[in-house]
């Protein structure tokens, strides 16, 4: 169920930046992600549960999640019971077999199997809160939670009692990075695959007496962060970008890690600063935050060339806009 669990994640943060999810094109991909036997009960609940919208796919998910996992702890929990070894004395061991099936047996076994779950989804191993593992935000870092592990000894692959992950038996991979470690404890779980669109610096860090600040949160309106009601927060990193033909020319930008985004996009302005070569011109249809139409505007493809933190160049294609969303 790893899938709905992502494409959840992926919802939710959608959400915190005010996109609009009731769209059909949001649930055309939602459903391209499922495999058919889920797909399969997602469109029977559709014919039953009208009007349908992407709330009630969620609602539908959550609650299918939930009961698989249950489903897996009750036949666990008879694999248990049934595998556990019986003491037979004396002439018992002897005792004749008939090779035929018993009705009560058989009866005792359906009911076992079909039983109907008393127990909800584990909570979260690090705050005991109904959620998943690598969503907990009390422990949001992996330090914290490796810490927690450890005062809870806890295993950092299984994440049970009575053992160490040096000695841990489960064959578990990390889902970002294919490591034998927890998906919660992953350290390269971050946004690097994420389009990008920068604009040009026109705001103050909240972190001023920092050179080299982390990825920092700005307001849409370009004010210092308080805890305001319905503020939503932009994931945003200064960077330094150039012309890859021409790398003296060079510029200090906001880049906006915008995850519903499947493309990349620059301003008009920058590009004219760094004098890139613009081609392929060409209208192209834009639906930027909030909006439930997409609009149309004007746009060139232009390749952008960016310097990590760790010093690497990567070269990205961009498409040139004059116009995407208000100065952050």
């Amino acid at each position: 169920m790893i899938t709905i669990e992502n494409i959840e994640r992926v919802l939710r943060q959608l959400e915190a930046l005010g996109d609009n999810l009731e769209h059909p094109s949001i649930e055309t991909i939602i459903e391209s992600r499922m495999p058919p036997w889920i797909l399969n009960k997602v469109y029977t609940q559709r014919k039953i549960d009208k009007p349908w919208t992407i709330q009630k796919l969620r609602n539908f998910l959550s609650d299918l999640v939930e009961v698989n996992q249950q489903v897996k702890i009750d036949q666990y929990s008879n694999f248990r019971a049934d595998s556990k070894p019986t003491t037979i004395k004396g002439e018992q061991k002897r005792m004749y077999r008939p090779e035929r099936t018993s009705a009560l047996s058989t009866m005792q076994t359906n009911h076992r199997e079909t039983r109907s779950p008393t127990s909800r989804k584990r909570p979260c191993i690090f705050c005991s809160r109904v959620h998943w593992d690598s969503d907990c935000d009390i422990y949001s870092t992996v330090k914290g939670r490796m810490k927690r592990l450890k005062t809870l000894k806890k295993c950092t692959i299984c994440l049970k009692d009575s053992h160490q992950g040096e000695t841990c038996k489960a064959k578990k991979r990390c889902f970002y990075c294919k490591a034998s470690h927890n998906s919660a404890l992953c350290e390269k779980r971050s946004t690097p695959t994420l389009n990008i669109t920068t604009l040009p610096k026109k705001q103050e860090s909240i972190y001023p007496d920092k050179k080299e600040s982390p990825v920092l949160l700005y307001r849409s309106t370009g004010e210092p962060q308080t805890n305001k009601a319905k503020d939503i927060l932009l994931l945003c990193k200064e960077i330094r970008v150039f012309n890859p033909v021409h790398p003296q020319k060079q510029r200090r930008a906001l880049a906006l890690f915008d995850i519903g985004s499947q493309l990349s996009f620059i301003s008009k302005k920058l590009s004219s600063q760094l004098q890139l070569a613009e081609s392929d011109h060409r209208n192209m249809l834009v639906a930027p935050f909030g909006t439930k139409e997409p609009l149309q505007c004007p746009t060139a493809n232009a390749q952008l060339s960016i310097c990590t933190v760790d010093n690497e160049i990567i070269t990205i294609n961009t498409h040139v806009v004059e116009y995407l969303t208000q100065e952050i």
